[in-house]
This record gives structure tokens, sequence and C-alpha cells, in this order.
């Protein structure tokens, strides 16, 4: 799942690129930050089955 870091979503009107991916207990964790620093803490732990539908997906180009 390492494949995550570095995808972005967008989640209640609020932008995040994953920073680290881990599997806790069999349950995939994602953990991302804002683009820009936001008061508060810095970053956030989502469930990958409550953001899948949310990744935006880049195409590549060669």
């Amino acid at each position: 799942m390492n494949e995550l870091v570095g995808k972005r979503f967008n989640l209640e009107q609020s932008d995040y690129t994953i920073v680290d991916v881990r599997n806790i207990d069999g349950e995939m964790m994602v953990y991302a930050e804002p683009p820009e620093p936001a008061k508060g803490p810095g970053r956030a732990a989502f469930r990958y089955s409550d953001i899948e539908a949310h990744l935006v997906v880049v195409s590549e180009s060669a």
C-alpha cells in the first residue's frame, strides 16, 4: 500500500496528501496532511476504506 504515499484526496472540503500507510491489526490506516500548515494537528489518520472513493486519480504521462 506504499503506492498510496503522495496521493491526494478531498474530504469535507479539505485537501489532504497521504504521507504514510500502516496495517494495524488488519486495518489499513492512512496518515495524511493538509497541503498548507493548519492550526492544530497537522496530520490526520483515516481508515483506507473510508477515503478510498475520495482518492484523486492522476494519470501519468511519459
